[in-house]
């Protein structure tokens, strides 16, 4: 199964906080085949180190994602989550539009502890 994560549940793995994840997030990520992240979180990431309030560049987080998880980005899909944004309406975060219309282009549970992601998007997960 292909699993899509947001940038919260890329944070908290990426420092081992695992224990932040719900138990139907644990399972779904735990039952992945694949994992992919958007390169939106990327930039997200990015984005919060550069305001401090994360002491990790997005390269790094990656680099560790992809060594000790597997973790992948989904870049051949990203012109089709663009696309897809465009009609999520329900957001003005462009984070949030553009991560969960790239989970939703694969149908893939997106892990997020994004409440109004949860609302919006039937296989987002916590």
């Amino acid at each position: 199964m292909k699993v899509f994560l947001d940038t919260n549940a890329v944070i908290f793995i990426h420092l081992g906080e695992k224990r932040y994840l719900s138990e139907r997030a644990l399972e779904t990520f735990d039952e992945a085949d694949e994992l992919f992240i958007s390169p939106m979180v990327l930039l997200e990431l990015q984005f919060l180190e550069e305001i401090g309030r994360l002491r990790f560049s997005a390269t790094e987080i990656m680099e560790y994602l992809q060594a000790v998880h597997g973790a992948v980005i989904d870049d051949p899909g990203f012109a089709f989550a663009v696309r897809k944004a465009l009609t999520l309406s329900w957001t003005r975060d462009p984070f949030d539009r553009v991560i969960t219309a790239h989970a939703d282009v694969f149908e893939a549970p997106l892990i997020t502890r994004d409440a109004d992601i949860r609302t919006h998007y039937k296989k987002a997960v916590w």
